[in-house]
């Protein structure tokens, strides 16, 4: 079926690579420039640390993380073994390569299709699986006629390399030419190998894998894999290196596959005398940009054409192709449209934009949900509003088989890798079963990585492994959620308003602190004040502690506790613990009990809280309160008049009002240098006054009636200033009274 690659390169960030098949998605990839692949790199790396336990090494290669270097993945030729062990070595190696070379020969003699199959999958394989099937045939040739010294001397060069640990064979600070084969993921660094593969065109040459070759697995007629092995052996490919005919080459004549070789002969030729000048670690070899390994890995015959979308990145193209394939450099072609984007030309911008959300529509009406995790990748098949059916099983049927072929387009439009598990609807009949595993396997035949199937198991789910060629397109293109840090949920604002006054009483108890500033979303704020403000007026009375609730518009869904001296002791941030962490050191005195809340609380830092101060005076409910500009000047409470001094004056009481009787109030508590003033949770600068803990006396007069004036509920027995001048904007509150105070009703009925 014919198909188009259509290449987006306008902006210089970003690379977009789509190809189409009758005006449908079939295949995406894209690059940033600040975030290329490393995968397929060249790098001369440093042993930093060998681990025994995990018989792997860490190198430094120049990344953002050490590389991960498993033993096997190490070459016997940077093993550091005594003389004779080397010889040994060599004598094993020449052994199997001869013994490979006769098996070739045997397998272009035979006939047999199911061998030559078998025969291609061991030859596309790994260096180290290659290694592992002929090692499988020597062992089997040398137990029929077991030599006298086959109990000392190895049999295969992966018995001799298993004589030995990692620990014995590779020291820090080594020397080594790694290639990654693994891109770096979350915490993992990239993983690592010293066999080195360079691909071209047509051929994919392994210098330093000791065997002789072979044709793609995916080649299954058996008259062209006989055509190319006889073309592979007619090549001089020196003593330790390998040659791999890929699927591009299946058509190509000698000449043609002769010159892609020669060519990476060349090419490693220039790797090898630039790593003798290198001085690790550095960067020898970086493999191809996305345009590159479009044109090489991507382009066949059944491609009509090649649009591309840049100036820059046409002319590229176009040499390459040019080089590579300068009888189909024709096909490619430059888009010139300047009102139409290319994209939007083809009808695919909105199907690329689709391949972000986890919900996928079926035409059918059902729908597929597609979740990554840790551990794996999760499809749910849902019916949703597909009822054309009469019964439910042919509903259940006819929604599998129209989501198997979409999951399967899904699974590589995303780039989606490791284990992957799919949740059809339950479908009784195990005929029904069978075909929807059958659309699975013939949707994923063309995929280029290396797919392994399953079965619908008895509960409906189907199990498939996929090889990683790539990160996942959330990984290339998106970060991690600073609100949800990745689970997708955050805390309702009455379990977040719960949970801190738990740690705040804890803090204020444990550590007896006389302040702690919370920093908290604007609606755990409400919460709290509106329906927990008695508990935390309780708190500040038992701890003689100042809590202060600041909101923050960049606290996101978190918060953060402050002590004292404005430490971090906890937050939802694990950035804020870390840096804590570095700078705090555990408080003395008593031994704590643990509650069931203490493991969280361990790594809250900054417990240094000096000398014990002085109980104060209990401060109201009012002292909960966020921060206030120190430049501008309080507004003191319409209903009470106070001098310059800030303490009360009855003499300025308003005509009606009598004068008021000495009260007996607590000393006010004085403010320390810095502290923060009293404002609304809104961010409005108005201030209100601690008011004492008695009502004033019998003789005073009822206040006049002022909608602004905050009025406290009769149980607190004071008055909270948090939301007064809020309650006077926005109407009444629950719980409040309206039009006069409970003390100015009983002042009424005295009189």
């Amino acid at each position: 079926m014919p198909r188009k690659i259509l290449i987006e390169a306008v902006h210089q960030e970003e690379t977009r690579v789509a190809i189409i098949e009758n005006s449908k998605l079939v295949d995406f990839d894209h690059e940033h420039a600040e975030k290329r692949t490393i995968k397929g790199n060249l790098c001369l790396a440093k042993v930093i640390r060998v681990e025994p336990s995990l018989q792997a090494a860490f190198v430094d290669f120049g990344g953002n993380r050490h590389g991960f270097l498993a033993f096997d993945e190490i070459h016997p030729d940077y093993f550091r073994i005594p003389v004779e062990d080397r010889k040994l070595f060599e004598e094993l190696r020449k052994e199997e390569f001869k013994k490979q070379q006769d098996l070739d020969l045997i397998d272009e003699e035979s006939s047999d299709e199911s061998t030559d199959d078998a025969e291609s999958e061991d030859e596309q394989k790994p260096p180290e699986e290659s290694e592992e099937a002929e090692v499988e045939v020597a062992e089997a040739e040398v137990t029929e006629e077991p030599s006298p010294s086959s109990a000392k001397r190895p049999r295969s060069v992966r018995e001799f390399i298993r004589r030995y640990k990692i620990q014995e064979v590779i020291k820090s600070r080594q020397i080594v030419l790694v290639q990654a084969v693994k891109e770096e993921r979350n915490n993992k660094g990239a993983a690592m190998t010293t066999y080195v593969s360079l691909a071209g065109r047509y051929c994919v040459l392994m210098p330093n894998t000791n065997a002789t070759g072979g044709v793609s697995r995916r080649i299954n007629k058996v008259a062209d894999r006989k055509r190319l092995k006889k073309i592979l052996s007619s090549f001089e490919v020196p003593e330790g290196m390998s040659l791999i005919i890929r699927t591009a080459g299946m058509d190509r004549n000698k000449t043609e596959l002769k010159r892609d070789c020669k060519y990476l002969l060349s090419l490693w030729s220039d790797i090898r005398d630039m790593t003798m000048q290198a001085v690790a670690p550095s960067l020898i070899h970086t493999e191809a940009d996305l345009i590159q390994r479009t044109l090489r890995d991507m382009y066949t015959r059944d491609v009509d054409e090649v649009l591309i979308e840049g100036n820059e990145a046409y002319k590229k193209a176009k040499n390459i192709m040019k080089k590579v394939l300068p009888s189909h450099a024709k096909r490619v072609q430059k888009y010139d449209d300047p009102d139409t984007p290319l994209f939007f030309k083809y009808g695919i911008a909105k199907q690329i934009n689709q391949i972000f959300y986890s919900q996928v529509l079926l035409k059918s009406g059902g729908y597929l949900v597609i979740q990554q995790t840790e551990a794996l990748v999760s499809v749910d098949v849902n019916s949703g509003r597909a009822t054309r059916e009469r019964h439910i099983q042919s509903t259940a049927f006819n929604t599998n088989m129209e989501a198997a072929a979409e999951v399967c387009r899904q699974i590589k439009l995303r780039d989606l890798a490791g284990l992957i598990v799919v949740d059809f609807i339950d479908m009784p009949e195990m005929k029904h079963n069978q075909a929807v595993e059958r659309v699975m396997r013939e949707s994923l035949n063309d995929d280029r990585a290396r797919v392994q199937i399953g079965r619908i198991s008895q509960f409906g789910l189907l199990e498939l492994s996929r090889q990683r060629i790539r990160p996942s397109l959330h990984e290339r293109s998106g970060i991690q959620c600073q609100s949800c840090l990745g689970t997708g949920y955050v805390r309702s604002p009455e379990s977040m308003g719960l949970q801190l006054l738990r740690l705040i009483e804890e803090e204020a108890i444990l550590n007896k602190r006389d302040r702690i500033t919370v920093k908290l979303p604007q609606e755990v704020g409400f919460y709290l004040l509106n329906n927990k403000r008695n508990y935390l007026s309780l708190i500040e009375e038992k701890t003689k502690a100042s809590i202060i609730l600041e909101p923050s518009a960049t606290i996101g869904n978190g918060f953060e506790i402050l002590g004292t001296e404005g430490e971090v002791v906890f937050s939802t941030s694990q950035d804020a613990l870390d840096s804590a962490s570095s700078k705090s050191q555990p408080s003395g005195g008593k031994d704590r009990k643990k509650t069931p809340d203490s493991g969280q609380r361990e790594a809250r830092k900054g417990r240094d809280r000096g000398p014990r101060k002085e109980p104060k005076a209990v401060q109201s409910d009012e002292t909960v309160q966020p921060p206030q500009p120190k430049e501008e000047k309080p507004q003191q409470n319409q209903n009470v008049r106070r001098d310059d001094e800030g303490n009360r004056d009855d003499s300025a009481m308003p005509q009606g009002e009598g004068p008021a009787k000495k009260s007996r109030r607590r000393p006010r508590r004085n403010k320390k240098p810095g502290t923060r003033e009293n404002t609304e949770l809104n961010g409005n600068t108005e201030s209100q006054p601690n008011l004492e803990k008695q009502p004033p006396k019998a003789d005073h007069q009822p206040a006049e009636k002022k909608k602004a004036a905050p009025v406290s509920q009769p149980e607190n027995k004071t008055e909270m200033g948090i939301f007064a001048n809020e309650s006077a904007k926005n109407g009444p509150q629950k719980g409040r009274h309206q039009k006069k105070g409970w003390w100015q009703k009983l002042l009424e009925t005295d009189d």
